[in-house]
Formats: structure tokens, C-alpha cells, sequence
């Protein structure tokens, strides 16, 4: 299959999966019902609907910045894997332009393991 055709391929295949998902639909605020014996005021429902929204924010926040941390520790980690690789293939490199030692261990390797190359 050509470039071309994989480009449209991916296209449709997106369009479809857009088509077929639900689409999102943002949370209505909730209705808060008062019996009628109890006056209301809108001041004491928005500050009860204030009061919600910012327990909802604190517990957000604390989960955003927990995800925060794993993040940067995963990040790290993977930086570290990706430096210590680079210092491994730099110093086969070296090894390999200063002695033959890299061609000799290839093919010991060849014949201690039957590979046919």
C-alpha cells in the first residue's frame, strides 16, 4: 500500500472513530432543592455551590500535583535510560575505531551460535 493510499486509509479510519464516539457533554450544575417551609435566597446557594466547586478544585489540585510528581519521576528515569544507553553506544564506538575486539566478539558469537550470515 502506497503512501498515499495509508494516508487516506488513516483518514477514514478517523473520521469513523469520530462518528461512532459519543460526543462530550459538559456536566450541568446540579439543582438544588429546597422544601418550601425553608426561604431560600440565591446568596445561600451560591455559596453552597461555591463551597462544592472548591472542595472539587482542592481534591484536583492535590491529584494534579501527585501526577505531577510521578510524571517528572518517570521522566527522569527514562532520561537517565536514554543517557546511559548514549554512553554505552558511544563507547562501543570507540572501542570499535581503536581495536578489532567488537568484529572478533561478532563472530564468536556467530560460530558459538550456529547463525548462518
Amino acid at each position: 500500500m502506497s503512501k498515499k493510499n495509508k494516508k487516506k486509509l488513516k483518514k477514514m479510519l478517523r473520521a469513523q472513530m469520530m462518528a461512532t464516539q459519543p460526543q462530550f457533554q459538559a456536566p450541568q450544575s446540579p439543582q438544588i432543592t429546597y422544601p418550601s417551609s425553608q426561604p431560600t435566597t440565591t446568596a445561600t446557594a451560591a455559596s453552597e455551590n461555591t463551597q462544592t466547586a472548591k472542595s472539587q478544585s482542592l481534591q484536583s489540585d492535590s491529584e494534579l500535583e501527585e501526577n505531577k510528581k510521578k510524571t517528572r519521576k518517570e521522566i527522569r528515569k527514562i532520561l537517565i535510560t536514554m543517557l546511559a544507553l548514549l554512553i554505552i553506544v558511544v563507547a562501543v564506538y570507540l572501542v570499535n575505531i581503536k581495536t578489532d575486539i567488537i568484529l572478533k566478539i561478532g563472530k564468536f558469537l556467530l560460530a558459538r551460535l550456529n547463525l548462518n550470515i
